[in-house]
């Protein structure tokens, strides 16, 4: 039976040990120093003292327990005997012992192993469940009263356990012969504490070092050695290895750098002897140990030994003892195919299809005037996705033209229809839709295609496209095929296939994608950086899971558009391979899930846990892994987790799909997550909420989640249809320009109703969210310069034409957050947030938003609106300088329509925001009221005038909020600007540059500049004369800047931390982390407070992260590490590159457990995929300006190697 003995919370920190009474005897819980636990009965035997008492070492690092009186040492694992039995004080203490004490231990010693029987320590069993530690009971030994060993007990053992060495303890480092052994002599360096009485001597530390003679070094050593280093040009007689065997220091001296002086000494012996390498073995007992120790020989300048190797080494390591040989530095990474157009290929394999058509059917007609030749809806995705290509051009009257050009000329000879490469094409697409087995004919199909293809000679990027056709299935099915082996695509696999084809993929494996081999027997040999390299076709298993829709491309433009979708076709999709499209949005995704986890913790990051959702309801839960992935990262990462027996956390999967919400049951139920199911539909979620009060669940405690289903949803005619010329109209007309969207039966949908249409569904979701407001993951639409610009960049260009033609509706991105604030959801406000990707905000391909509801709305004004504004100017009190005729806002309606803001509730305007666009610098020629103004030309948007009610609070602030967004997802836009105006300078004193440079340093505060300051705008510079009426500020105003592509999303990277850290911040962050240790002693040095190297490095390594400081390694407090952060020039430097990349891969360790950060692996050895690294590339250009290549990234060895790399980069942009 399990018996509860202590809560999570009493349990010992980590390297401690605690006693807990347990049905009538007492339980030692021991944590190791890798955190793991282990309990055992509290009577050390012979003598059965207390584990946790004075007279037992615990070593929580070897996971070990030594008897202090007779010497014994105890296995904690399993509790066997690990030694010889009583054997004695071989390691002794320094405390104040007599001679004559030491000689009473011994004859103790030696009765004990005569009368004492050899017994094991006791271990239980034991588990943590739901903040519980529990032992499995067990009847406890029968022991009888021995007067004897108590007597021996309380004369041997001490009463007391000081952790202070005597003042006059000195530290002594020996060479000691050993016997050798097999011809290798082998020496024991030993560290000795001492003082002046001569018995006062004990072994603190020992290591082993064996040194073979020459004539005994293996060949395969200098192989390991020239494969590590990568150094070839090594010759055998520069090789000379010896091998550092173990290391261990006792418990009682750890902290006092033991290991770094034995291990001077053992370089010292090396270089004296005339060896040139060691190779060392380290302790891996357990995982934490053995990354530690990895951690601190790399500070030494060891390299770690690959694995496999020829010499079957594990957990190895190599020095070299004079420094003079050092590992190679990567070349510059071999592009590959995949390298440079993974996403070029799958476009291919989409357009293909189209190109056919295009050129066999469309270009003729285009080339005659008399193109619409077919169904309207599809052919217009087809030519949006020509313009795109740069094949045909559309005029203001919307009249589309051919672009003439030699590439097109060379397409039309090689497409001509009934040609040999039409044939080809059309077998691939009629006979081969993917995933397929490497030995059927639809294999045999794409590799006699590969070596047939007529363009092989040709090195267009245009007739590059059509590589995609043959390679997207193949690869697609290779992929599928290696996944089905295990998850992980490194090395070697058997692949079926027909042995005529394994030279053509060991080829193409090898030659054209430089990602490994295959040989004549079918096994596939995937290389690490290839492993990175083929993730990069996950791109393939969505653009090829369409495969049944792009082999019936010339039936849907030119017969039948309602192909699949009409009243007349089947209720199961026919269009899609479902199975395959889930497996490759799954693979895609994760990396988005890990952010869009970011979202949710501040929902549950607070004590309050009543005030938080009970309840996760996901739309569309597919099988369930997000819902999973919540529940998961909740409990283990936020504090509602610590709590989830008092406030328990249900997950809701709603799905129209019976199998689906199976699927979710089986995923949620495997991990013992609390759930609830309901059939529901994204549409209806007034019907939603009905379902779950039906179920007794409370719609205002349920915070709604989805990914990628809102573009998704089934089209509904709006309710409200926008008036033909109003603003709202103005604005679709900009933004939707050359957008595709299709109804069922393949007509076209006018994007001001698909707009509307978005609009009145997120005004239903907005009546039916709950306080907690909805989580969405979402794709946006690009426009045709943007997705012609960017596109080997993401999967825009083939992921539209497939979203149209499977009826799809997605929208761009400023037009995807106006409709949610017409609708009265924010992403922009205190509580809520957002995420773009990519980083960069050079553009927004996919948004994660968190949105609330407001009690108002934002919408663009109306010229109707007029007399509203009027009102709205004078009730707000804006000051005369700033107040604007009737004559001036009818001006900014009529010429800027599309930059003018209102937020409203029920009716009444609350606040208004004044925009305009232009073109030129952003920090000259500014004007306070422009003369020509305009809502849709040029880089710069200038913030006119801003105004809010008094009665209305946050407004204003919203407003501006919301500006910035737009601009931040508008990828025409790339600054923001404004000219304010100063609100307690007249009655200053100060001259206005005094006054502005004062409140930048916080020693006077402006109302009106800290509105834009405290949300990040820069003060650019003090304009004179830019408003004259402006009497009280003499005429001045002040010109302020935002930049809003680069939003501050991480606030892990502290540079504002580290530029005003003094030497008392960072002792107290150093005392927060001991604190974590349960270390509360400020005063107290480092080896008092009983830390060792390791944890003495992870502090220094904390320190770095947080600051971007190097701590000394020899300093011996808090404070000296403290002081020594600010010390020499080199620590001056900010870290900041070091800060962005440890920030990020500490972000993933959290929300992904499959991802362990550590300081010694590549990304890839981390667990990171090429999505993974694409997303750090993307972070380094946004944060530091730099650009790596993924190839680059991947090859890196280590932490360490990323950053020379960026600072390298940095370096070269600032020369």
């Amino acid at each position: 039976m399990w018996i509860c003995i202590a809560s999570e919370k009493e349990l010992p920190a980590p390297g401690g040990v605690r006693s807990f009474p347990c049905s009538g005897r007492q339980v030692a819980v021991l944590r190791g120093k890798d955190g793991d636990l282990y309990a055992a009965d509290d009577a050390l035997p012979p003598l059965l003292q207390p584990l946790s008492g004075p007279g037992v070492q615990f070593d929580g690092r070897i996971l070990r327990a030594d008897c202090a009186a007779l010497g014994t040492k105890f296995d904690l694992r399993n509790g066997e005997v690990m030694g010889a039995w009583c054997p004695g004080r071989g390691v002794r203490t320094l405390g104040e012992e007599s001679l004559l004490f030491l000689l009473f231990l011994e004859l103790v010693s030696f009765l004990a192993r005569f009368f004492c029987r050899r017994s094991r320590l006791q271990t239980l069993r034991s588990r943590v469940v739901e903040g519980r530690f529990e032992v499995l009971a067990e009847s406890p030994p029968k022991r009888w009263a021995n007067p004897l060993r108590a007597a021996a007990r309380w004369l041997t053992i001490p009463h007391r356990q000081s952790a202070a060495l005597p003042a006059d303890t000195a530290v002594d480092i020996q060479v000691v012969p050993l016997a050798s052994r097999q011809g290798a002599e082998e020496l024991k360096i030993s560290a000795v504490l001492s003082s002046r009485r001569p018995w006062r001597r004990a072994e603190a530390g020992r290591a082993v070092l064996r040194l073979p003679p020459r004539r005994m070094q293996q060949p395969q050593m200098g192989a390991l050695v020239r494969e590590t280093f990568g150094r070839p040009d090594l010759k055998e007689t520069e090789i000379f290895v010896a091998v550092w065997v173990a290391q261990f220091v006792a418990p009682m001296a750890r902290g006092l750098g033991l290991d770094q002086r034995m291990f001077n000494k053992m370089l010292d012996v090396l270089h004296t002897r005339g060896y040139n390498f060691v190779l060392l073995l380290v302790d891996s007992r357990s995982a934490r140990l053995a990354e530690r120790l990895r951690d601190h020989y790399e500070a030494q300048g060891c390299v770690a030994v690959p694995e496999p190797n020829a010499m079957g080494l594990a957990n190895a390591m190599l020095l070299s003892v004079c420094g003079n040989v050092v590992p190679k530095q990567p070349t510059k990474v071999a592009t590959s195919l995949l390298a440079t157009s993974a996403l070029r290929l799958a476009h291919g394999y989409v357009s293909a299809p189209l190109l056919l058509e295009f050129v066999q059917v469309v270009l003729p007609a285009l080339r005659s005037g008399t193109w619409q030749c077919g169904n309207e809806g599809p052919l217009r995705v087809l030519l949006r996705a020509m313009q795109v290509l740069g094949y045909v051009s559309t005029d203001a009257d919307g009249k589309v033209s051919a672009v003439e050009s030699q590439q097109l000329q060379a397409l039309v000879t090689l497409l001509a229809s009934g040609g040999a490469c039409d044939t080809l094409l059309c077998n691939i697409y009629q006979q081969a839709w993917p995933p397929f087995a490497l030995n059927s004919e639809k294999a045999a199909v794409c590799f006699e295609a590969w070596q047939t293809r007529p363009w092989r000679a040709e090195a267009s990027a245009g007739l590059q496209l059509l590589d995609g056709a043959i390679l997207t299935p193949l690869l697609t099915s290779l992929v599928v095929a290696l996944r089905a082996e295990g998850s992980s695509l490194v090395g070697e696999k058997t692949i079926s296939m027909e042995p005529r084809w394994t030279k053509t993929l060991d080829g193409l494996l090898n030659e054209t994608l430089g990602v490994g081999s295959c040989n004549e027997k079918g096994v596939v040999q995937i290389t690490a950086p290839g492993a990175l390299a083929l993730q990069r076709t996950y791109t393939f298993l969505v653009a090829s899971s369409y495969a049944p829709m792009l082999a019936n491309m010339q039936r849907i433009l030119f017969k039948d558009a309602a192909w699949a979708f009409g009243e007349s076709s089947p209720k199961a999709e026919v269009h899609v391979d479902r199975t395959l499209n889930v497996m490759g949005s799954g693979l895609q995704h994760k990396v988005f899930f890990r952010d869009f986890l970011e979202l949710i913790r501040p929902l549950f990051a607070t004590s309050d846990f009543a005030e938080q959702p009970r309840y996760v309801a996901d739309t569309g839960c597919g099988d369930g892994s997000l819902l999973c992935q919540i529940y998961e990262f909740v409990k283990l990462h936020t504090p509602r987790g610590r709590a989830l027996k008092e406030f328990p956390l249900t997950m809701i999967g709603i799905d129209l799909s019976a199998s689906a919400l199976a699927a979710t049951a089986s995923t949620l139920r495997a991990r013992g997550v609390p759930h609830q199911l309901l059939e529901g539909d994204i549409g209806d979620p007034g019907g939603l909420c009905n379902e779950l009060r039906r179920l007794n669940l409370d719609p205002r405690q349920t915070l709604h989640v989805r990914s990628f289903l809102d573009h998704d949803r089934p089209f509904r005619e709006p309710a409200h249809p926008l008036r033909a010329g109003s603003s709202r109209d103005l604005f679709v007309a900009h933004h939707f320009d050359q957008a595709v969207y299709l109804d069922r039966s393949g007509k076209v949908i006018q994007p001001v109703d698909i707009y509307q249409s978005l609009v009145e569904h997120f005004g239903r979701w907005a009546d039916a969210s709950g306080e907690h407001g909805l989580c969405i993951l979402e794709a946006m639409l690009l426009d045709v310069p943007s997705t012609a610009k960017y596109f080997d960049e993401n999967v825009s260009f083939h992921f539209d034409i497939e979203a149209a033609l499977s009826r799809q509706y997605l929208v761009p991105p400023v037009a995807n957050c106006l409709a949610l604030a017409e609708a009265g959801l924010f992403s922009c406000t205190s509580d809520a947030s957002s995420h773009c990707y990519p980083e960069s905000g050079e553009y927004c391909r996919i948004m994660s938003q968190h949105v609330k509801r407001s009690s108002f709305s934002v919408r663009l004004a109306e010229f109707d609106d007029l007399a509203g504004l009027v009102q709205l100017q004078q009730e707000a009190k804006v000051t005369s300088a700033l107040e604007a005729s009737p004559e001036t806002l009818a001006a900014r309606l009529l010429k800027a329509p599309l930059g003018v803001l209102v937020a409203e509730r029920a009716g009444k305007l609350l606040g208004a925001a004044y925009t305009t666009r232009r073109l030129g610098p952003a920090t000259s020629g500014i004007e306070a009221e422009p003369s020509q103004p305009s809502a849709d030309h040029g880089d710069v948007l200038q913030l006119v005038a801003l105004h809010a009610l008094p009665e209305a609070p946050g407004v204003g602030s919203l407003l501006r909020d919301f500006l910035l967004q737009l601009a931040w997802v508008d990828p025409d836009v790339k600054s923001v600007v404004g000219l304010t105006r100063f609100d307690g300078w007249a009655a200053s004193g100060l001259s206005q540059e005094d006054y502005i440079r004062r409140h930048l340093e916080g020693e006077v505060s402006d109302k009106v500049l800290a509105f834009h300051t405290q949300r990040g705008a820069t003060i650019v510079k003090l304009v004179h004369d830019a408003r004259p009426t402006d009497v009280a500020n003499q005429g001045a105003a002040v010109l302020i800047r935002y930049e809003p592509g680069r939003p501050q999303r991480d606030h892990r990277v502290a540079s504002r931390e580290s530029q005003e850290a003094t030497v008392d911040t960072v002792e107290a962050f150093i005392h927060e982390q001991l604190a974590k240790m349960n270390i509360q002693l400020k005063d107290a040095d480092f080896a008092e407070l009983g830390l060792d190297s390791l944890e003495l490095a992870a502090l220094r390594r904390s320190v770095e992260r947080r600051f971007g400081f190097r701590g000394d390694a020899a300093a011996a407090t808090a404070r000296e590490l403290a002081a020594s952060c600010f010390r020499g020039g080199s620590n001056l430097q900010r870290t900041d590159a070091r800060a962005v990349v440890e920030s990020f891969l500490l972000d993933f360790g959290e929300a992904d457990s499959q991802i362990v950060p550590t300081q010694s692996a590549s990304l890839a050895e981390m667990g990171l995929d090429s999505l993974d690294i694409a997303r750090l590339r993307e972070r380094l250009q946004a944060r530091l300006s730099v650009q790596l290549s993924v190839e680059e990234l991947a090859a890196a060895a280590n932490v360490d190697s990323i950053i020379e790399a960026v600072r390298a980069k940095m370096q070269t942009a600032a020369a």
